[in-house]
């Protein structure tokens, strides 16, 4: 039986990053169905992130967490990071030409490995290039924000949903917040629908920041 998992997530989560690769582990080879799910970690109401604010959290907790998960990740130092309803709306037009999956892997790739601005248009059409989309249908429903009411319908989603931290995984009935091991995802898999599971790790981000 084909297993449903939402996943909130937003690209400048460096949780979100570290999270992915177990979780893409975890379910390889395995009977599921993943919805990625957008949540906008720096709404136009919340401060932006600055990368020198990030330093000393990325030194003690991200670094050393991404060791231990052998997950190579570097804090990029465009200042402001940025801000990302143009990134989600990329991928919902990747996500309409099936090709969601692989815009996701390369977005979050080229910002915490390669250190590229991903709220340039002009990388988000590489990008597009990259995973075989019309870049010029691209860069058009970008700049007139196709997407935009779509993503608006995924945000109040998020709201609906509660989730209030990220990267927050659903699957069956249980919600799993923060990073969490191969293993942990393995066993929640395994489980009958309603037994609980207590995660290995809740590091997570929020609006009002990473923790």
């Amino acid at each position: 039986m084909t297993i449903d998992i939402k996943v909130y997530s937003d690209y400048v989560c460096p949780f979100c990053f570290i999270a992915k690769k177990t979780f893409n582990e975890a379910i390889k080879n395995k009977d599921v169905k993943v919805e990625w799910m957008p949540f906008e970690l720096r709404p136009s109401s919340a401060p932006p992130i600055y990368p020198e604010q990030m330093k000393e959290l990325f030194d003690q907790a991200v670094k050393p967490l991404a060791k231990k998960l052998n997950v190579n990740i570097k804090l990029p130092e465009m200042s402001p990071h940025p801000r990302t309803p143009i990134i989600h709306e990329g991928f919902l037009y990747a996500k309409d030409h099936s090709k969601g999956i692989e815009f996701n892997e390369l977005i979050y790739k080229v910002f915490w490995e390669e250190e590229k601005n991903i709220g340039d248009i002009s990388v988000l059409k590489e990008i597009a290039k990259q995973v075989g989309l019309d870049v010029n249908d691209f860069e058009y429903a970008l700049k007139t924000h196709k997407y935009q009411e779509e993503l608006e319908t995924y945000l109040n989603k998020a709201s609906e949903d509660e989730i209030r931290a990220i990267p927050t995984f659903v699957i069956g009935d249980q919600k799993l917040q923060g990073v969490q091991t191969k293993e942990t995802f393995e066993k929640l898999l395994l489980l009958d629908e309603g037994t609980k599971i207590e995660p290995q790790h809740d590091e997570n981000c929020n609006i009002d920041g990473c923790n």
